[in-house]
């Protein structure tokens, strides 16, 4: 084992202190047994990083009942997608269609029975939608059909709503007399735009994708004009939305929105001394681009941070989805 990665699993140590009664995705038992599971891949001693990560998901497990919200980051969705995206890559052999069957027709019923109260992915629709293409492109295949036609019904609901709210906002603005884009709705904006993009080579409800995706991106251009000046409160959500411009340039083909992303990386390059003290999703997407602005350290080590450690090292880089970054 090499004296960095030695040191990182005694950093993880603290994960598993900070992580001890919360069992979410985002920052608790769940995230930290997809880092184990990760870390096999580097670690010397390959059967404890494997056993540990098992010991870890079967406590999860056994504590569902404290899951008990339908969210991405806390609570179900995120679970179901975390174990889907175990069996995906490889590390459980589990027939998801079965394992997941029961969460399948919950956050079903949730979604017919309850009004939408928040679109985010953290907390809301999106990170349904998110779930919803996890499951639907699942590698279980066994008895797989009708579930499949239950997927993409929950996926055409969520897809219709979305694309309600957004233009309602939209409505909304136009009666005021302009857009204001704060924090908030600028990472609504990108999240959209990505899972939107995901699901477009599905086939599902496309008319409505496609219209929404360009809707948006009328949105995003209106961004990227803003002054760097009026920028810098919102900075790291502009950097979100210009990393999800650039996947649906890649995915689309797009020349255009490539050359216009390139522009903004080289701007925000030339103004980096005012861009400091980014976030650690921020540092992450920007080494994509081989720009390193100055970052805030944080004193604990956190999921994110350890998942992308393993980026570097890991052939499993499909980590990043749960945060919409790719």
């Amino acid at each position: 084992m090499t004296g960095k990665l030695l040191l990182f699993k005694n950093q993880v140590k603290g994960v598993v202190i900070n992580t001890a009664e919360n069992y979410s995705l985002f920052d608790g038992r769940l995230g930290l047994c997809l880092i184990n599971y990760m870390s096999r891949q580097k670690d010397d001693d390959r059967l404890d990083s494997t056993t540990v990560a098992e010991e870890i998901l079967n406590d999860v497990i056994d504590n569902l009942s404290g899951m008990e919200t339908y969210t991405f980051s806390h609570g179900l969705l995120g679970f179901g997608w975390a174990i889907e995206w175990l069996h995906q890559n490889g590390f459980i052999e589990e027939n998801t269609n079965e394992f997941l069957e029961e969460l399948d027709d919950k956050i079903y019923q949730n979604i017919v029975n309850n009004e939408v109260t928040s679109y985010s992915l953290e907390t809301g629709l999106i990170g349904a939608l998110l779930y919803f293409y996890k499951r639907i492109t699942t590698k279980s295949r066994g008895g797989f059909f009708y579930r499949e036609v239950c997927l993409i019904e929950c996926g055409n609901l969520l897809i219709d709503s979305l694309a309600s709210y957004l233009r309602l906002k939209e409505q909304r603005n136009q009666q005021n007399l302009g857009e204001v884009y704060t924090s908030q709705k600028i990472r609504l904006l990108g999240q959209s735009l990505l899972i939107l993009v995901k699901f477009y080579p599905l086939k599902i409800n496309q008319e409505v994708v496609s219209k929404l995706i360009c809707e948006i991106l009328s949105k995003c251009k209106e961004i990227f004009k803003m002054d760097i000046s009026a920028r810098s409160l919102i900075i790291k959500d502009i950097i979100y939305l210009a990393h999800v411009c650039c996947i649906y340039a890649k995915n689309m083909n797009s020349t255009t929105w490539r050359n216009n992303i390139n522009v903004f990386f080289e701007e925000l390059q030339i103004h980096q001394n005012e861009v400091v003290y980014m976030d650690t999703e921020s540092q992450y997407i920007l080494s994509n681009y081989k720009l390193n602005l100055t970052r805030a350290k944080t004193q604990n080590l956190t999921v994110f941070e350890g998942l992308a450690y393993f980026d570097e090292i890991s052939a499993t880089k499909s980590w990043a989805e749960a945060w919409l970054l790719e």
